[in-house]
């Protein structure tokens, strides 16, 4: 609902909501307008550097992830920040396909919530199906695919996935597999 409105309010400059009322003045759409490009070049400029060819929102906008020890208030300033995975700067946003949120109204564009894993299947061939996890195959951090996927991740990129027992076969390097007893 909060697009919708912006969509009626930016189309009319005569209702009253332009005004701020903090002032004596009378503010129009435009002074509004223009009050705010320019706290938001003085809040880019402080963030980015002066020179605007330079802003990029991936300086502002950042994805880090975070081991659950990064959340415990003692632990997580012993530990957590070695444990986490990033910070990296991240493409996306609320409303597109790369979903990547931040809390709005903050000037605090840090995601807090995107994607658990991004998967491109063709139900036609399944043997070309398409993945990748934001972090890695492993929550254990001392596994080396821990963070192996995370670049890649914010990057836009994917892996194969094996899906077929020739696939799997073919990449194992170890095969576990269970055999049902013959008994009860």
């Amino acid at each position: 609902d909060h697009w919708n409105f912006f969509k009626y309010l930016v189309t009319d400059a005569t209702l009253p909501v332009w005004d701020n009322v903090s002032t004596e003045a009378r503010e129009t759409a435009e002074d509004i307008a223009v009050a705010a490009l320019r706290r938001t070049a003085e809040f880019m400029a402080n963030h980015c550097g002066a020179e605007a060819s330079a802003w990029r929102w991936g300086a502002l906008h950042t994805m880090e992830y975070k081991h659950p020890f990064g959340y415990a208030p003692v632990l997580g300033a012993l530990v957590g920040r070695a444990l986490n995975i990033g910070p990296f700067p991240a493409a996306g946003g609320a409303e597109i396909v790369n979903n990547m949120l931040y809390s709005k109204g903050h000037c605090n564009f840090s995601v807090v919530a995107g994607p658990s894993t991004r998967r491109l299947i063709d139900f036609n061939d399944i043997a070309h199906s398409l993945a990748i996890l934001p972090t890695g195959n492993s929550g254990n951090f001392m596994s080396p695919h821990y963070a192996d996927q995370a670049e890649m991740f914010i990057r836009g990129e994917y892996r194969m996935v094996r899906f077929t027992p020739a696939q799997i076969q073919e990449n194992a390097r170890h095969i576990l597999e269970f055999v049902p007893s013959g008994g009860a």
